[in-house]
């Protein structure tokens, strides 16, 4: 009895299937009956099981192994049957409002998804390696399948949700004309939400993933999207090189430079195309003909170039707010390019103007104080060094 009570114990684990039962009746040669699900002690005693008690605990490993197994696989089932995608419905600003617009659905926590997924993979390439995966090799492999492709099909979606949200803020109630791109991005737009509109009324990940040719669909609209992004980088690069100061800046930002109608909307940006200006002064038609100060000198140029309903620049302003105005108020309408690269010029010859001008205003019969008051800093430098190289020079002439 004592030398086969460990028996008992091992015959009683549910890890034990019907093929276990029939491989210890092979290889005992020990005829049990299987039909009835009935082993009495009596029966056991009489079997003499314990003689074979190396072939049962072999056996018996080897079944708690496969059933290890198995719970993964029911696991991995299990989890996967019912793992959902996160939907969120998706809004947008309509430019130059608050008012937000519905676009449909997005997917949101694809990082989770993703880690999941990595170690249900590991899992499985752990298991496919064992000794013991044995009946469950295929069934192994189709998980690996499914899994691999549940992957490949979410690393595209979210590749393809960025770039159609990123492409959306610029067609979607833009300024802006984009002709045969903007009728591709209509398409590629139809279909990706079409997409997570089916998606949203059927959130389970599976399902959604290996749907037949949605893989296939996901890459189409890949594929639109890139030509229409090479087509914008085309675009973009001819506005930068109008203005080459556009190349300071990233194409999101140019793009927003380029969809608005509002010169001011170039501020935030200066820093980055001109070292030390923080802002340009802008004013309205109205403002610039109540100037006083200016009327005078800006008659003629008023009467002849100034329209209605115009917006110009008269000035820039440093980081130290200093101030320095342009001869030359220039419009700031149509392609921002054109007027920018106006304003640049005007920079350089308003400045070299004021810097002549203060040259000759230098040993004018005026207070030097008043006279540093009147330029920027940056000109009295300038002029100061010109001076005294000069005075210096006549001095060493003179000796």
């Amino acid at each position: 009895f004592r030398s086969s009570l460990p028996i008992m114990v091992d015959l009683k684990n549910e890890a034990l299937r019907e093929r276990h039962w029939r491989q210890i009746i092979q290889e005992t040669h020990i005829d049990i009956d299987l039909t009835n699900n009935i082993l009495t002690l009596e029966n056991i005693f009489q079997m003499n099981l314990h003689q074979y008690h190396d072939i049962i605990q072999s056996i018996l490993q080897t079944a708690i192994k496969e059933l290890q197994i198995e719970k993964n696989l029911h696991d991995i089932q299990q989890q996967w049957d019912t793992m959902r995608f996160q939907i969120h419905k998706h809004y947008r600003h309509t430019l130059g409002t608050n008012i937000q617009q519905e676009r449909g659905f997005i997917i949101t926590g694809v990082d989770d998804i993703l880690q999941t997924l990595e170690d249900s993979i590991l899992l499985l390439n752990t298991i496919l390696t064992s000794r013991f995966v044995g009946i469950y090799l295929t069934q192994v492999e189709q998980w690996i399948g499914i899994l691999s492709l549940i992957s490949d099909v979410i690393k595209l979606w979210t590749i393809v949700q960025q770039k159609w949200m990123y492409l959306e803020n610029i067609f979607i109630g833009s300024n802006l004309q984009y002709g045969e791109d903007a009728k591709r991005f209509d398409t590629t737009d139809k279909l990706y939400r079409k997409i997570m509109f089916e998606t949203s009324r059927n959130s389970l990940i599976k399902d959604a993933c290996i749907h037949p040719g949605r893989y296939d669909e996901l890459k189409s609209i890949l594929n639109l999207i890139e030509k229409i992004q090479k087509n914008l980088n085309e675009y973009l690069n001819t506005k930068r090189q109008l203005f080459s100061r556009f190349y300071f800046l990233s194409d999101d930002e140019l793009l927003s430079i380029i969809g608005s109608l509002n010169p001011n909307h170039i501020q935030e940006y200066l820093q980055k195309m001109f070292d030390n200006i923080s802002s340009l002064n802008f004013i309205h038609y109205d403002q610039l003909l109540i100037s006083k100060e200016k009327q005078q000198q800006q008659n003629e140029l008023i009467d002849e170039q100034i329209q209605d309903n115009s917006i110009y620049a008269i000035a820039m302003i440093s980081l130290e707010k200093e101030e320095m105005n342009f001869l030359n108020p220039i419009e700031c309408n149509g392609k921002v390019e054109i007027w920018m690269s106006n304003i640049e010029k005007e920079m350089k010859y308003s400045n070299r103007w004021l810097t002549k001008e203060a040259i000759f205003y230098y040993r004018f019969k005026q207070n030097r104080l008043e006279w540093m008051r009147k330029y920027i800093g940056m000109v009295i430098l300038a002029v100061n060094q010109l001076w005294s190289t000069w005075e210096i020079e006549e001095y060493v002439k003179k000796k």
